[in-house]
């Protein structure tokens, strides 16, 4: 969203509870303030209203006005309401009551909540940064924190009560510094980070969902730098082993390289080409129980068949690949063909050959006149990404005058590797005249 919009929303809002009973009780807060006022993109638009039950009343006050796209979607135990006003059809706004929380059961990190006031809500929200208040009606930034504006502008991530409180209460605000430091470039305040540390083994009680999310909103969208920056800090926290325990064994040698690994990649290609699944089949390549990893972190399934396929084929890559120099038939690009072929695109074979890094040191060699020999390869053998065998497993029935039966694959697998040899000869004449050849070869013995 852009900021102009934002400007529009609010001005039209101002007009609208003029003269009303939500005159001077409506603000809009948080993430939204914050980046306002840094002049970056808006996501969403979270208002509070300092009446009880303000959010639902107020949104309810909307639709009987008739300045709603549809009746409000209204949660009443969390005092939320979720609408679309008919001005702005296509943009969502979230309003709640300003209220205060109490956490009585220390093994859930959802509170209790009552109606509070302004203060009451400012002192409960995580971050100095995020506490920011626009009133509505008096145009203006408000600061109840007394911290926010200035750890804004020096961009320090602070907690808006005591961190020990802060994270004990919601452990979950320690992933979520960890995503805002690395997003924002901030500084995380000592005391902030102390009592992130003190308080780590309350993710304990998070669910593996929530952690998921907070996680992967840490790895996406970023550049490598940035999700490298909240790597470092969740090994010095001591968070991986509630995320990743694979990678929370991880010693600082360990690090050093996995992270030396992560920029040389991005360096060669820039971070256009990373992509998740890519840094995940990285950081788990030689993971024993990576697919279990994968599936406690509550990743989708088609997101763990891709990461165990750039893992598994690399592997297999890299035996094909000592075994030709092994035996002294070494032929980098008929293994290159026949892998493109396999990989269907060159953004999932670049990810294939570097996961694992152990190829990385061959395919991305840099020559001076010819550049990388991976985008060498690509350019002179791209039409495998996409090739198609032009015969199939009737063609060889016929020729072979036989049925269904392991003999058709193993020959479909022979004419595979004819054309991987010989690139100039992949059009159907010439593959069925070797399939031929194939037929009176077997006959001979």
């Amino acid at each position: 969203m852009f900021i102009g919009t934002f400007n529009e929303i609010l001005n039209y809002l101002e007009e609208v509870i003029r003269g009303s009973k939500y005159e001077g009780h409506v603000f809009a807060v948080g993430g939204c303030c914050r980046d306002y006022k840094k002049n970056r993109e808006i996501k969403d638009i979270d208002l509070v209203v300092d009446l009880p039950n303000g959010g639902i009343e107020f949104a309810k006050w909307l639709f009987e006005s008739d300045l709603l796209m549809y009746e409000p979607v209204v949660y009443e135990h969390f005092g939320t309401a979720m609408f679309h006003l008919r001005e702005f059809s296509d943009i969502e706004l979230e309003a709640v009551q300003t209220r205060k929380e109490s956490y009585r059961d220390i093994e859930t990190r959802n509170p209790e909540t009552a109606f509070g006031t302004i203060m009451d809500d400012c002192t409960r929200r995580d971050f100095t940064y995020n506490a920011i208040y626009y009133n509505i009606s008096g145009k203006e930034f408000c600061d109840y924190n007394g911290n926010s504006f200035k750890d804004l502008e020096d961009n320090i991530l602070r907690t808006c009560g005591e961190p020990d409180v802060i994270f004990h209460e919601d452990p979950l605000r320690i992933l979520r510094a960890v995503r805002f430091m690395s997003r924002f470039g901030s500084t995380i305040e000592k005391e902030t980070f102390e009592g992130m540390k003190r308080n780590v083994d309350r993710l304990s009680i998070i669910s593996r969902e929530r952690i998921h999310d907070e996680f992967m909103k840490m790895c996406e969208h970023y550049s490598p730098t940035k999700i490298m920056d909240a790597f470092f800090v969740l090994w010095d926290i001591g968070a991986f082993k509630y995320i990743i325990p694979y990678l929370g064994t991880f010693g600082h040698k360990d690090v050093y390289y996995f992270t030396k690994g992560i920029y040389e990649f991005m360096g060669k290609f820039g971070k256009k080409n990373i992509s998740m699944e890519w840094l995940f089949a990285t950081m788990l390549y030689n993971d024993p129980d990576v697919e279990q990893e994968l599936r406690d972190l509550k990743c989708c399934n088609d997101f763990i068949d891709e990461v165990l396929f750039l893992i598994r084929t690399n592997k297999e890559y890299d035996e094909a690949f000592g075994k030709c120099i092994e035996d002294g038939d070494f032929e980098p690009t008929f293994l290159f063909r026949k892998y493109a072929h396999i990989c269907g695109s060159r953004s999932r074979m670049m990810a294939m050959l570097s996961c694992g890094g152990v190829l990385s040191d061959y395919f991305f060699d840099w020559d001076e006149e010819d550049g990388y020999f991976f985008d060498v390869l690509s350019l002179t053998e791209h039409k495998f990404y996409e090739y198609e065998l032009p015969v199939d497993g009737g063609d060889v029935m016929e020729v072979f005058g036989i049925g269904p039966s392991k003999k058709v694959g193993d020959t479909l697998k022979k004419l595979w590797n004819f054309v991987f040899v010989n690139p100039d000869k992949c059009g159907r004449e010439d593959v069925m005249n070797f399939l031929k050849y194939l037929k009176n070869e077997n006959g001979n013995n």
